[in-house]
């Protein structure tokens, strides 16, 4: 995300453990969604049917849509200022999350379905193909709108001299969670004789995303004045063409 307005020359606070695990605790939802987003999702769309080339697709999309909306929710959580939702980056965190995790546990019974393609003349195979490609769509977006403030956020809470520790912690527990979300599926598919259940993945995926914010939402609060440098520039469409090429 792009900086916020800066004003006064205090230094930021020294961030303490507990609030550190505090802010760190939701990029272990993040690691299990990562998890399942680049090992798992791939083997439920090849039971789909979806064809190699748009499988390979699907799996990538949260970066691809990273790259064009970062510059914009960055621009947006700096202009933001919710102090019952934690400041500016919380309320993004805070609206986008549930939805992303809503439509992450949607995706396997949309993808059932396939009715409502008939009144379009589509097979039950392209239907559930189509769905599947819009709730992916739609959770790897909403995703990216949370997640990119939540990254902003560590610099705006922590001083320069914690930020090495403070994001160790971090990556830590997203890596922690990749593991988990993987335990689980090898776990779910040796107890159902080497077949990846799908659905309980969803929904374990969902849940923890959800679960694991609760605790940086709650517990993080952002000041309303960050220390250091002066106004911060005035971003518009040209800056924004720049960035994303």
């Amino acid at each position: 995300a792009l900086p916020p307005t800066h004003a006064g020359t205090d230094e930021i606070p020294p961030l303490r453990l507990g609030r550190a695990a505090l802010y760190s605790s939701g990029n272990f939802g993040s690691g299990v969604f990562y998890g399942f987003n680049n090992f798992i999702l791939t083997i439920f769309l090849h039971a789909l049917r979806v064809p190699l080339q748009l499988n390979d697709l699907l799996g990538s999309t949260r970066s691809f849509e990273g790259a064009i909306l970062q510059p914009l929710v960055g621009a947006w959580s700096d202009r933001t200022w919710r102090p019952r939702l934690g400041g500016r980056r919380g309320p993004l965190i805070y609206w986008f999350t549930p939805i992303c995790a809503f439509f992450l546990m949607a995706t396997p019974f949309l993808t059932q379905l396939t009715g409502v393609g008939s009144a379009f003349g589509w097979s039950a195979d392209l239907t559930a193909i189509i769905l599947a490609t819009a709730a992916i769509f739609l959770f790897t977006l909403t995703f990216n709108l949370m997640y990119d403030p939540y990254q902003a956020l560590l610099a705006d809470i922590t001083p320069d001299h914690q930020r090495g520790a403070v994001n160790g912690l971090f990556q830590a527990l997203g890596a922690l969670g990749q593991v988990v979300v993987l335990i689980v599926a090898i776990t779910l598919s040796t107890a159902n004789n080497g077949t990846l259940p799908a659905t309980p993945l969803f929904i374990f995926t969902g849940i923890a995303l959800v679960v694991c914010f609760i605790p940086t939402l709650r517990g993080v609060r952002e000041p309303r004045t960050l220390p250091g440098g002066r106004d911060a520039h005035r971003f518009g469409i040209r800056d924004y063409w720049r960035g994303l090429i």
